[in-house]
């Protein structure tokens, strides 16, 4: 638990004092463990996943944004939302676990 100091729950009281351990619990900084399971919805606004999840809905806006104004002068092509972790480009086909073009290189290469 101690990481920092070396010390384990049992030296409470003998190494180490309740006042020194109210002191240590105390001023642990938002990314400790007991930080995370005391109050899990602030810790998750501080990750940076979160931030990224923003950034790229910020990005989706603005490209429908400009899409939008573009629209009015002509026909500009639809843009793509930014990608996420954890979800495929459906524009790239797949086959098994790899994209087809993976597999055709693959097969192109063995033809030597």
């Amino acid at each position: 638990m101690f990481t920092r100091t070396g010390c384990t729950v049992e030296d409470i009281g003998d190494k180490i004092g309740w006042n020194a351990f109210y002191s240590f619990v105390t001023n642990l900084d938002e990314s400790s463990a007991l930080s995370r399971d005391l109050n899990q919805e602030v810790y998750n606004w501080g990750t940076t996943l979160k931030t990224n999840v923003i950034l790229a809905d910020i990005f989706d806006l603005l490209s429908a944004i400009h899409y939008t104004l573009a629209s009015m002068g002509g026909k500009p092509k639809k843009p793509k939302p930014y990608p996420r972790p954890g979800q495929k480009d459906k524009s790239v086909k797949h086959y098994g676990k790899g994209p087809v073009k993976d597999i055709r290189a693959w097969i192109a290469s063995k033809k030597h």
